[in-house]
């Protein structure tokens, strides 16, 4: 029985060979049939592995590096609730030794999505609200919510984050039908640092220099971002940028053993992992040598010798250029991000690229104008920049230790310094872009800087741009802690060199505030801040009817004050552009 199935199986399996044959030995010249999906999108010339033609779009620095400015406007004007439920929320929050940590912001987060700027969207608010511990830890805080829903308002989660940037999560509780409620203590664990100096192969210091740390395995992350606080186990990756002596620093990582890589453009890399171990120990100093071997490397300059900064330099020609590269030159700008993107709110707002576009390598010239492509591969290149509509080709370029020195014409500049608008002193870390047109230079508190963006050094504040379009463009400038800034550049001509526009950024700024109603202070009762009567922050007032709000954009805001019994207070408070103000809100009935 075994021998006569042997016999029609192989004939199944010969005629199977022969098909499949036959299928690569046939030259398929007829043309398929156009259906929905199959469509050819471009001419493709099978003979042709030369790079498509290079355009302007690919020497947009912006491209890049991804925009740290998100925008979270509500969707509509805020309305107060008709009708509220509140609830005293009070506990501690202590260090894994018991001691309680004063200054520390608590947020209640709850009900649908957990937002503490919710939509106005989202019928079901839940319970939120903030306050801060005293000198031993202890807090008393008021939460309330919208009272039209149901009983899933009150389930919520207990947060807290301390001045260091510590935090705390609290499991989901379910508030129960009380006036108060006491919360178990929150127990902040102690953040580990690593920190050190990066230097280049000649031993000196490497500025601007990422250092990439990833964790050995899963750890315990902890998180206020996104829509709720959520801490859970998951790998970690996290990068810093040295500043103008090498110097970087991670803070509040979860306890572990990191593997530690860096990449320094101009300067090289690191050529291999080393591992920094803080288990036991609260912080490690580690210092990082980079290595410049096989690398292309120079100076952009202009005319005159001053380097150019911000220009995007592609790499193209040479073979094998993708094949040949290391892992460290296909250094992922989206694994600097612990999240691994920019986040607006829960949606993702931008991913970040890689640093590499097929066969081509590209980077941006740093403020002195240093590139440096690694491991390109074998044969000759082309360096190939565009500055304004002033395009630059250096051809015959190979590996080698000496660096290549680039000049272009620069004939139109828009440049100058940023300044601290309180204490007037240069920032030296900022992203700044060139948009075109005109259009508002208002501070709205709906645009943030998001602080997982990438933030540049400029030694002395200085910030350039290099052969801008003519007529009227815009500078923006943004910071960590800062308000983005706009300048309107009018009327450019060919040839202007307007060095001299200093853009002055303004703080965030904390505000403690005392709410007041004829004389008396208002205590435990939600605030809200309107602009462009939309909610822009929210908090309750403590004991004593103060309010603490950090990172406040400086500007005039109307305030809302809604009391239990549904009377609704009405006031206004101007923010300064200082880090910290003490103010005092009056409100009084609405009209």
């Amino acid at each position: 029985m075994t021998q006569k199935l042997i016999v029609p199986i192989a004939a199944v399996a010969l005629a199977v060979l022969a098909g499949i044959a036959i299928w690569f030995l046939m030259d398929d010249s007829t043309p398929a049939p156009i259906v929905a999906g199959n469509e050819a999108d471009t001419p493709v010339d099978p003979k042709t592995d030369s790079p498509p033609p290079l355009s302007a779009t690919d020497f947009d620095p912006a491209r890049l590096q991804p925009d740290p400015v998100v925008i979270e406007r509500p969707d509509q004007p805020f309305e107060a609730p008709e009708e509220t439920i509140r609830i005293i929320v009070s506990g501690r929050v202590v260090t894994n030794d018991g001691v309680g940590v004063a200054g520390a912001r608590v947020l209640v987060v709850g009900g649908g999505g957990g937002r503490l700027i919710p939509r106005q969207s989202d019928r079901n608010r839940g319970l939120h609200g903030s306050g801060y511990t005293d000198s031993s830890g202890f807090y008393r805080l008021l939460a309330w919510s919208n009272g039209s829903a149901g009983g899933s308002h009150r389930r919520a989660m207990v947060a807290a984050e301390t001045p260091d940037g510590g935090i705390a999560i609290a499991e989901s509780v379910e508030l129960p039908e009380e006036p108060t409620f006491e919360m178990a203590d929150l127990v902040v664990t102690a953040g580990r640092v690593i920190e050190g100096q990066v230097f280049g192969a000649d031993g000196q210091p490497a500025p601007g220099a990422e250092v990439r740390l990833r964790s050995s395995g899963p750890v315990m992350v902890a998180s206020l971002g996104g829509r709720i606080p959520s801490a859970h186990e998951r790998p970690l990756v996290r990068t810093v940028i040295a500043d103008q002596r090498g110097n970087y620093r991670a803070a509040n990582l979860p306890q572990g053993r990191y593997g530690m890589e860096a990449f320094g453009a101009y300067f090289g890399a690191t050529t291999g992992r080393t591992v920094v171990d803080v288990v036991e120990v609260p912080s490690a100093w580690h210092e990082v040598r980079l290595v410049a071997d096989n690398m292309i490397r120079g100076v952009l300059t202009d005319q005159s010798g001053v380097g150019v900064a911000g220009a995007v330099m592609r790499l193209t020609g040479g073979t094998n250029a993708a094949s040949n590269a290391s892992d460290i030159s296909d250094f992922r700008r989206s694994d600097d991000r612990e999240d691994l993107s920019l986040r607006a709110r829960d949606t993702i707002k931008a991913r970040f690229p890689e640093g590499r576009l097929g066969s081509r390598m590209h980077c941006i010239t740093d403020s002195a104008g240093r590139f440096g492509f690694l491991n390109p591969g074998a044969g000759e290149f082309t360096i190939v920049t565009r500055v304004g509509n002033t395009e630059l080709r250096e051809e015959g370029v190979t590996v080698s230790p000496s660096d290549y020195s680039l000049q272009i014409d620069v004939g139109t500049s828009v440049g100058g310094l940023v300044r601290d608008a309180e204490t007037s002193r240069v920032i030296e870390r900022f992203d700044a872009r060139l948009l075109p047109g005109t259009g508002s230079t208002a501070n709205s508190p709906f645009e943030g800087v998001a602080e997982n963006g990438r933030f540049d050094f400029h030694p002395g504040g200085a910030y350039s741009f290099s052969n801008p379009p003519t007529g009227s463009v815009r500078v923006r400038v943004c910071a960590p802690g800062y308000a983005p800034a706009v300048l309107v550049v009018e009327s450019l001509s060919e040839g202007d060199q307007r060095r001299d526009l200093d853009i002055i950024l303004k703080p965030l700024c904390e505000v403690s505030a005392r709410l007041v109603r004829d004389g008396r202070a208002l205590d435990l009762e939600p605030c809200a801040l309107l602009f462009d009567d939309r909610l822009a922050y929210e908090a309750s007032s403590d004991e004593l009817g103060r309010v603490r709000i950090p990172g406040v954009t400086p500007q005039t805001y109307k305030v809302k004050v809604v009391l239990a019994d549904g009377t609704e207070l009405e006031g206004s408070v101007e923010v300064p552009a200082r880090r910290q103000a003490d103010l005092e809100i009056v409100v009084e009935p609405a009209k």
